[in-house]
């Protein structure tokens, strides 16, 4: 049986693939040479082509069963991409198209895109606002990536409080994140009792603590609930100054309390009002303590 001239290159395998940009798909292209009863053809040189990516190699010779292949290594852009074979002949025969989806690779950068809708990444705010800001993370192909986990750490300034984290971006390869600052007066506060009180405060951070309004360390540390944002100011004083009688008695001894009263003659009516207005602002749990009041 004589074969017949080659008349298409049909499509072996390998078509429909899925894989990472810039990497090889897991399964070879194989293309079979046939003549015009199907009969395939052997000795044919087959030359690949592609948009995107590279192929190795460039070109095969049609083997006994008239096939050839190659390796694809998709190209930078996620989404569809194709390549073809061509027999150089007269008249030219040439495939059908195989397709490829390229997936996102890995994380590469990571873009804050506007903050409360403006782009940029430093605006002014307001204390105790919430902000949303989007970012975006891109692989080394500037193509989205989806499923990112995203964590906030190490923000220089204490007086921030992130309402989700981590955040993960979204098929977009985005997310819309937001931040409450806390009220300016807090650290204020603390800046202006601390010398009538006598003691020096070596750091202010402000938390979001589910059971207490404020603490005080040892090693000079007062650390504030930014809810006390929400309640009247003069009970906020309450607490700021009940914090710093801490960093000279340490306990609830009889000199704590004259210590708060001397300072802070009105102190009782206060602290009934945060036990009794507390627990709703604290989500309605139960009324929170502050450090002294347990």
């Amino acid at each position: 049986v004589t074969v017949a001239a080659p008349a298409a290159i049909q499509i072996t395998s390998g078509n429909n693939q899925s894989g990472t940009i810039n990497a090889q798909l897991a399964q070879p292209i194989v293309f079979t040479v046939v003549d015009a009863y199907e009969n395939v053809v052997q000795g044919e040189r087959v030359d690949f082509s592609t948009g995107d990516g590279s192929l190795n190699p460039t070109f095969d010779i049609s083997d006994a069963a008239g096939e050839v292949s190659t390796l694809w290594t998709l190209g930078a852009t996620a989404g569809a991409q194709q390549m073809s074979a061509a027999l150089n002949s007269n008249p030219l025969i040439t495939s059908g198209v195989v397709s490829a989806t390229g997936t996102a690779g890995s994380a590469a950068t990571l873009t804050l895109n506007s903050i409360r809708g403006v782009s940029g990444n430093d605006i002014p705010v307001l204390g105790n606002e919430m902000v949303s800001f989007v970012l975006s993370v891109r692989d080394v192909g500037n193509n989205p990536v989806s499923g990112a986990s995203i964590t906030f750490s190490g923000a220089s300034d204490p007086s921030v409080l992130f309402e989700s984290n981590p955040v993960t971006t979204g098929s977009d390869g985005t997310v819309t994140a937001r931040v409450r600052t806390a009220r300016p007066g807090l650290v204020a506060l603390v800046d202006s009792w601390a010398p009538r009180v006598g003691v020096t405060v070596a750091r202010v951070v402000v938390r979001d603590q589910r059971t207490r309004w404020g603490s005080a360390s040892a090693r000079g540390t007062i650390s504030l609930n930014w809810r006390l944002s929400l309640v009247p100011p003069n009970v906020a004083v309450y607490v700021v100054v009940h914090e710093l009688c801490h960093l000279v008695e340490m306990n609830h001894s009889p000199a704590f309390w004259a210590l708060v009263e001397g300072h802070l003659p009105g102190y009782r009516e206060r602290r009934r009002w945060l036990r009794a207005h507390g627990g709703a602002i604290l989500d309605q749990r139960d009324t929170p303590e502050t450090e002294g009041d347990r």
